[in-house]
């Protein structure tokens, strides 16, 4: 009959207690993936603000802010494995014609639960022709407050890689 020696019976032990680590580490990771898609599934995204409106021809340019909100019960925080980043806004008119957009370097978002945060202002520089191409009615009928809040702005947010892109 063979012996086992005690060197083998500790690898044996050790290569259990690391499959057993893997195991519990895999499991958790699903559970943290899970919980960011149901965050990012109801995250809500409005206009805070949109301010330092510049008009240098041949373009405008304004910044605008966003509110991200999370109404949902999951902390979803800057952590190493699920970082939010903000990557690209764009404009488009109220028929849906591009106008402009602005890529961003936002990233490291938390957002705990039930809680809302402003993104750093982006900001947002449109050839003035296509603005007014798109908005010439808002001029015609002297309401120019309307020009910017008339447009449709789009927001790419990267999340686990995968990115989204959430009407505003």
């Amino acid at each position: 009959m063979k012996k086992t020696t005690p060197s083998k019976k500790r690898k044996g032990s050790i290569v259990k207690l690391g499959i057993l680590a893997l195991s519990i580490f895999g499991i958790y990771n699903y559970r943290k993936f899970v919980a960011a898609q149901t965050v990012v599934n109801n995250l809500e995204v409005e206009i805070s603000s949109i301010n330092g409106i510049n008009f240098q021809l041949p373009s405008v340019s304004f910044n605008v802010v966003f509110k991200l909100i999370n109404p949902t019960s999951i902390n979803f925080g800057a952590t190493l494995s699920s970082k939010i980043y903000l990557k690209k806004v764009s404009i488009f008119s109220t028929e849906n014609e591009f106008i402009g957009e602005a890529n961003t370097n936002v990233s490291s978002i938390d957002l705990p639960a039930q809680s809302s945060m402003l993104l750093p202002s982006v900001n947002l520089d449109v050839r003035l022709d296509q603005l007014l191409q798109n908005t010439l009615q808002d001029l015609i009928n002297n309401q120019p407050d309307n020009i910017v809040q008339n447009l449709k702005f789009q927001i790419d947010i990267s999340v686990f890689g995968k990115t989204l892109t959430m009407n505003v």
